[in-house]
């Protein structure tokens, strides 16, 4: 008879979801609303597969995870939260400490993991997902008490903490083991891909920007060309460097063919990061101030009132093609403000999109609506601007709503209107 391992299970859910967000908001969407079904491929043994010091012909070992814990910021993940309490999970709320967003999920899941070591079960295995660094001496205390562990890595895993660990995880393992999201298909080798990017390359009147280069290619043979990282380089300019380095230049975001295109200007770096330089001279000092004030808080990207409206119709017009995964909608979005010159980078475009789904907004009902976006964005502005003590009056209310929503017309005379009513 075979007996199952009894295994417990430490989420450290800030870290997993964002590292899971950052490979694909489609895989952090599924591992908050199926727990059950990734717990399940853990109690199988799934994660044993392919672990280092184990015999190949003899099938993993049943779990049973009788403990199941998880460590989250309720103020950032309230509508995650519901998920895992559905789900059975015991959810620890671990708050923001720091006006930084710094909670202090990481010290209690370390204390509680230490102090189930002389939990009335015996636990055979402790299962962490969490790819900190800080948890490689509770690993080790684990191990000296001859207790398997097993880590969710996640791809910036430190040595010393791999080392630490009985089974190391990694999140490509995980996402196509427990989440049954693999990587997407390429519909050619690479040859064929270079020879469609050179063909692209030559055939264009102007320099090519490299993004809606690299948009044509996915378009072409499929999105798993960027998610197998363009066939080892990691990036499409790596890769135009590496094959068709003798043919072509590379300049900031552009590729051309020299003696047939003008070299492109490089990008020009902004000098000065002071708000009214880059919100414009029609800001007095004070406003501007304010607004610098409320992104410090805040942490939002210091834009122009310009640069916003350009990213919030441009989100409307991507989100309305139902694309809802981040790194779609952070790469089509760049596309639209670079055809038209405004200059937004993939973090701020990135901020402002995700901020919309911790603030409880609907995607959905968003789409195609660049003014319900800006309202929703300067909902979320205030909210967190009220989660970290910064009161604004009137005054300020009203100079953060003409930046983000545009100046409202002009209201009818009140004493015109009251003559007529007379």
């Amino acid at each position: 008879m075979t007996t199952s391992l009894r295994a417990a299970l430490f989420i450290d859910f800030d870290n997993v979801f964002s590292a899971l967000r950052e490979h694909d908001e489609q895989a952090a969407e599924y591992f908050v609303q199926e727990p059950l079904a990734w717990l399940d491929w853990f109690e199988r043994g799934g994660h044993e597969v392919g672990a280092r010091e184990r015999d190949e012909d003899t099938p993993p070992a049943q779990r049973r995870v009788l403990l199941r814990r998880c460590y989250l910021n309720p103020q950032a993940f309230w509508r995650q939260r519901a998920g895992f309490v559905a789900a059975g999970f015991q959810v620890v709320d671990c708050p923001q400490l720091t006006t930084a967003g710094k909670n202090s999920a990481d010290m209690v899941m370390a204390l509680d993991i230490i102090e189930t070591l002389a939990h009335e079960t015996r636990f055979d295995e402790f299962l962490l997902l969490s790819g900190d660094a800080d948890f490689a001496p509770v690993l080790l205390r684990l191990r000296a008490h001859d207790r398997r562990t097993a880590l969710l890595a996640n791809g910036r895993i430190a040595s010393a903490l791999r080392n630490s660990a009985d089974i190391v995880v990694a999140l490509d393992q995980f996402l196509s083991g427990a989440l049954g999201i693999g990587p997407a298909a390429v519909d050619a080798d690479e040859d064929t891909v270079v020879e469609h990017l050179r063909n692209r390359i030559r055939e264009a009147s102007e320099p090519s920007l490299l993004s809606a280069l690299g948009a044509n290619a996915t378009a072409t043979f499929g999105v798993g060309l960027r998610e197998a990282g363009w066939f080892g380089h990691r990036s499409l300019s790596r890769l135009l460097r590496a094959r068709l380095a003798d043919e072509v230049a590379i300049t900031g975001r552009h590729v051309y063919v020299p003696g047939q295109h003008a070299a492109p200007q490089p990008d020009a770096e902004p000098t000065d990061t002071d708000a009214a330089t880059v919100l414009g001279p029609e800001l007095d000092a004070v406003d501007a101030e304010t607004i610098r004030q409320v992104c410090d808080a805040t942490g939002s990207p210091l834009l122009s009132s310009a640069s916003y409206r350009a990213l919030f119709s441009a989100l409307a017009d991507v989100l309305a093609t139902g694309a809802r995964a981040q790194s779609d909608v952070v790469r089509l979005v760049r596309q639209y403000l670079d055809d038209e010159a405004v200059q937004v980078s993939p973090r701020e475009i990135g901020f402002v999109f995700y901020g919309y789904h911790l603030g409880g907004h609907s995607y959905d009902a968003l789409a195609g609506d660049a003014t319900a976006l800006a309202e929703a964005f300067r909902s979320n502005l205030r909210h967190r601007c009220s989660k970290r003590g910064l009161l604004l009056d009137d005054e300020q209310e009203a100079v953060i709503d003409d930046w983000l929503l545009g100046t409202p017309d002009e209201p009818p005379d009140a004493s015109a209107a009251a003559t007529v009513e007379s």
